[in-house]
C-alpha cells in the first residue's frame, strides 16, 4: 500500500431511511477524511443509498451503504435501530500525488436518538444554568 498503514479515517453523515415494515431504504450525505500517510489533506463529499433489514420486532439491524466518498466507498454495519451500530467498510480516496488507494474501515455509529438525546440534555444544562 503506498498511503502507508497508519491511517485514519473520519466520517460524520446525515441521512432518511423511510420504513417499509423489516426493510427501510434511504440515502445519506455528509463528509469523509482520511489523514495519515500521503493521504490528501481534504474532506471528500460522502453521498450513499443505504439498506436497513431488522432482524425482527427489538430493534437488532443490519445496514448496507454504497456511495462515493472522494472514491467508491461501501459500508457494513450491524447495530440496535437508530441508537448505535458497529460498522466496517472500504473506502477509495486520492493519495497526494492523485493516485487511488484503498483503506478499509472500523468503527462505532451513534443514531438520531443518541444525538438527539445529547442535544435534549445540553439544553436542559444551559436552561437550567441561567
Amino acid at each position: 500500500m503506498r498511503g502507508a498503514p497508519n491511517r485514519a479515517v473520519t466520517s460524520a453523515d446525515a441521512g432518511l431511511l423511510i420504513h417499509d415494515g423489516y426493510n427501510a431504504y434511504g440515502a445519506t450525505v455528509g463528509v469523509l477524511g482520511v489523514d495519515g500517510g500521503s493521504a490528501k489533506d481534504e474532506a471528500s463529499l460522502w453521498l450513499a443509498a443505504r439498506y436497513r433489514r431488522y432482524l425482527g420486532d427489538w430493534g437488532l439491524a443490519a445496514d448496507v451503504s454504497a456511495g462515493y466518498a472522494g472514491g467508491p466507498a461501501f459500508d457494513v454495519a450491524i447495530g440496535w435501530g437508530d441508537v448505535v451500530a458497529l460498522t466496517a467498510g472500504i473506502n477509495g480516496y486520492a493519495l497526494k500525488d492523485g493516485a487511488p488507494e484503498m483503506a478499509a474501515t472500523a468503527g462505532f455509529r451513534v443514531g438520531a436518538v443518541i444525538i438527539g438525546g445529547l442535544f435534549y440534555v445540553s439544553a436542559l444544562v444551559f436552561t437550567s444554568a441561567r
